[in-house]
């Protein structure tokens, strides 16, 4: 008979009993006591500013690959903003020196490649300093910069005879120290933070004097005396 009871009873205490519930409130000052809170907190070092993100990097380090009727060779160079329009420029890079007629045959006894009349390899290391000027600076677009540069410095031309083998002959190698002269013409791609690329053609006037070098016997060329020439040069550049 008591359980006919219980369950009603049970149901009469749960209803007596209420809970009270408080949705979160938004940080910030308020009238009544907050449930809840938002807290800050600090980082433990400081965060870059907006100057120092848009600050631009004014150096750049990178490679070269050289081409010209000579082959193709390769360097370094290094640039220093001196202002918006003036930057300084050094670079070397070191490449082969030939004549335009030049020409490998086979040889069907030996099956080695030969060139005829070869008497000597002739290699030209211009080191170079100077300025490079960009005349319509953010006149056309930012990224896109032609530009125009002169300098200045010496070359190493070395001779290595050509019936030796080629490692072995640089111990038998002729050296020597030349001034060096350029001018070039070319654009920049890219912008101040990030990665540099660009391509110039490049003369150079390396005056050898003494009668030059030969690169193929006296009897069939005459000797080299400069040891410059027209280069297309691709940069590759890294800012910093």
């Amino acid at each position: 008979m008591y359980k006919k009871f219980i369950f009603p009873i049970i149901i009469i205490l749960f209803s007596n009993f209420h809970f009270d519930l408080f949705s979160q409130v938004t940080g910030g000052k308020q009238d009544v006591f907050e449930k809840d809170s938002v807290i800050v907190f600090d980082p433990s070092s400081p965060l870059l500013t907006l100057e120092e993100i848009n600050q631009n990097k004014t150096s750049v380090f990178g490679f070269d690959l050289i081409f010209s009727t000579f082959g193709f060779g390769g360097g370094l160079f290094w640039k220093a903003e001196l202002n918006d329009e003036f930057i300084f420029l050094s670079e070397f890079f070191i490449s082969g020196i030939r004549k335009s007629d030049e020409l490998e045959r086979f040889n069907q006894l030996t099956g080695e490649l030969f060139i005829p009349f070869k008497q000597n390899r002739l290699y030209t290391i211009p080191f170079s300093f100077g300025v490079q000027y960009y005349p319509f600076n953010n006149q056309i677009i930012s990224t896109f910069k032609p530009f125009i540069s002169a300098g200045a410095g010496f070359s190493f031309i070395i001779s290595t005879p050509y019936d030796r083998s080629f490692f072995n002959a640089f111990s038998y190698g002729e050296y020597y120290t030349r001034p060096a002269f350029n001018l070039s013409i070319g654009a920049d791609f890219g912008n101040k933070n990030k990665s540099n690329y660009g391509f110039q053609i490049k003369y150079i006037s390396v005056p050898f004097g003494e009668g030059g070098l030969q690169s193929l016997k006296a009897e069939v060329e005459d000797p080299i005396t400069n040891f410059g020439g027209v280069f297309l040069d691709l940069k590759v550049g890294f800012n910093y």
